[in-house]
């Protein structure tokens, strides 16, 4: 019961952040601190695919290493692909 209502207070924290985040940027651009505003954007933005390429890159070498292990225990079992050998 009590990881329902972590679950609960954690939303309603989220959601009164948001709110009171787009509210601000709400008045900002009526202040004429639209610009500011777009900068902030941007660098949100930049972050965020920053982080994106690099899980990303991570991902790609975690499963080429796992394909790589794969690929060596078939042809170590003795197992063969159509060509005759597992290749990674």
């Amino acid at each position: 019961m009590k990881l329902v209502s972590s679950y609960s207070m954690a939303w309603d924290y989220l959601r009164t952040s948001l709110v009171s985040h787009y509210a601000k940027a709400r008045s900002r651009a009526e202040d004429g601190e639209r610009g500011a505003s777009a900068v902030e954007w941007v660098v949100i933005t930049a972050v965020v695919v920053i982080i994106i390429v690099f899980v990303s890159v991570m991902l790609v070498d975690v499963l080429e290493k796992k394909a790589t292990q794969a690929c060596n225990s078939i042809n170590t079992a003795g197992g063969t692909t159509a060509n005759g050998n597992c290749t990674g």
